[in-house]
């Protein structure tokens, strides 16, 4: 889905096999993928993610939303890391740090902001800078398990 908003893309390779992707979403930049085909596709995987997850990605998407209009108030950033992912087996070797300088180099000055929560490594951007500006805590059901999140919102000036 981040794929249709993305403005950059950058993709970390090792040996020919990709090991980290990064997109941000930059105000007046075009899109990266525009195919129809694609498109489609994505609108059938929220379908399908709706159904699967009974509702409950409804919870998540509140909440960032909550934290957004908060930090809207006095913010106005240029865009937002949508989607920042890193081979697991391969985290703690520098390819995200890597990644977030080649991104600070091509968007130097500009303010993002980015959605994570504490089922993630957020204590990554907390050692790169950026700055906690919203949280929230939710419960999400899950296969009829309760699953407790603190979500959050930091932003950063690249």
């Amino acid at each position: 889905m981040e794929l249709l908003k993305a403005t950059q893309i950058l993709a970390a390779y090792e040996n020919d096999k990709l090991v980290g992707v990064l997109m941000v979403e930059m105000e007046g930049e075009p899109t990266k993928v525009n195919s129809l085909w694609y498109r489609m596709m994505v609108k059938s995987l929220r379908y399908m993610m709706k159904f699967m997850f009974n509702g409950q990605s409804n919870v998540y998407d509140e909440i960032n939303e909550i934290m957004l209009n908060k930090y809207l108030k006095t913010n106005k950033p240029d865009g937002e890391l949508a989607f920042f992912a890193i081979d697991p087996e391969l985290q703690g070797k520098g390819i995200g740090t890597m990644m977030l300088n080649e991104l600070e180099k091509i968007e130097k000055g500009k303010e993002i902001y980015l959605f994570t929560d504490s089922g993630c490594n957020y204590q990554f951007y907390d050692h790169r800078n950026f700055k906690k500006e919203q949280e929230g805590d939710i419960v999400m059901i899950i296969h009829d398990k309760r699953t407790p999140l603190t979500c959050y919102l930091y932003s950063k000036v690249l």
